[in-house]
């Protein structure tokens, strides 16, 4: 009886341990910060962990009162540590998709009264607000001459150097061009045209992807990533490339 009790324990010790290794593993993961007094919550996305972004960062400038969210501070001090919760929402298992999902999880929730969060799209934080004169000259540096994605970009270095499109697509490609805003959906593996919108609008709806992300890859803006205090180029949105159409030869 005993040994039988005994074996049913230790197979639920393993299974918690390669839960917890499991869950630790999951780097990329959307979570959620919530009031259960009111019911208000902060979500955010991560690729460090879940325990890393909320037990390290989140919770220790909490209680220290150093939090970067003025309204989830103030609601902290008000109701106390007991009253908040941290809960994984989804674990993303590219790492490219992280803010398209974090995204879909934030389009859930009425934004003015039911979110902490002070960006609405957390791929572009800014968005209805704006950058001081000095922030301003910053990305300006960032995305001119040298350090722009398109300098220099000729003969080998182009990304269609050396490859040919089918005739299928040279006449997609030419209906695209007559319209300078269409855009083309291209599979990141293959670089092969999926579809050819008429503008980022009409693809924003019809893959539910946000408008403001396809736009930065499109456009080959630079982003800046705060988490790792630096700018980045974004690749994919929605997990494909995009690209204009009269960009591609």
């Amino acid at each position: 009886m005993w040994g039988i009790v005994g074996l049913f324990k230790g197979i639920f010790l393993i299974a918690r341990v390669f839960g917890l290794w499991y869950t630790i593993s999951m780097k990329n993961v959307i979570y959620q910060i919530v009031n259960l007094v009111t019911g208000m919550r902060y979500i955010g996305s991560t690729t460090r962990g879940f325990t890393q972004r909320t037990e390290k960062e989140h919770r220790a400038r909490l209680r220290n009162g150093k939090h970067e969210n003025p309204y989830l501070q103030r609601s902290w001090n008000k109701h106390g540590d007991s009253a908040f919760i941290f809960e994984a929402l989804e674990y993303v298992d590219c790492v490219d998709d992280v803010l398209d999902v974090e995204q879909s999880w934030i389009n859930k929730y009425d934004f003015e009264t039911e979110l902490y969060n002070i960006a609405e799209n957390p791929l572009a934080p800014m968005l209805g607000r704006n950058h001081t004169q000095e922030t301003r000259d910053k990305i300006s540096a960032a995305n001119s001459g040298e350090n722009n994605y398109w300098w220099g970009k000729h003969g080998e270095e182009h990304p269609m150097f050396g490859k040919t499109h089918s005739k299928k697509t040279k006449d997609k490609i030419s209906k695209g061009r007559k319209d300078k805003k269409a855009v083309c959906q291209i599979d990141k593996k293959s670089d092969e045209i999926i579809f050819i919108y008429d503008s980022i609008h009409e693809a924003a709806k019809a893959n539910n992807i946000s408008y403001k992300n396809i736009s930065i890859v499109c456009n080959k803006t630079m982003c800046w990533h705060k988490k790792n205090q630096k700018y980045y180029l974004r690749k994919t949105a929605g997990g494909v490339k995009w690209e204009f159409a009269d960009k591609l030869k």
